[in-house]
């Protein structure tokens, strides 16, 4: 039965114009892919890890910025 899936398959893409055949082509590798994932599950970073990896990427570098003012009543003008 498989080898006549394939051979089916095989028979409908030969009937396709040649763009059609590279979506097909990038279809069947995104099915492999997930495939492949779905046998290796994904390990989830510990809170430790997210907090360092946010820390790297700069993100909170706004809170070492000295020139970060501290207003007071006595700033700006008074609505």
């Amino acid at each position: 039965m498989e080898t006549a899936l394939k051979s089916k398959i095989i028979n409908k893409i030969e009937q396709l114009p040649k763009d059609r055949i590279i979506e097909v082509l990038d279809f069947v590798e995104f099915i492999l892919v997930k495939t492949s994932q779905l046998k290796t599950r994904p390990v989830e970073a510990t809170d430790v890890e997210v907090l360092r990896a946010i820390e790297a990427s700069g993100a909170l570098d706004f809170y070492y910025d000295e020139s970060q003012d501290v207003y007071t009543l006595d700033d700006g003008k008074p609505i």
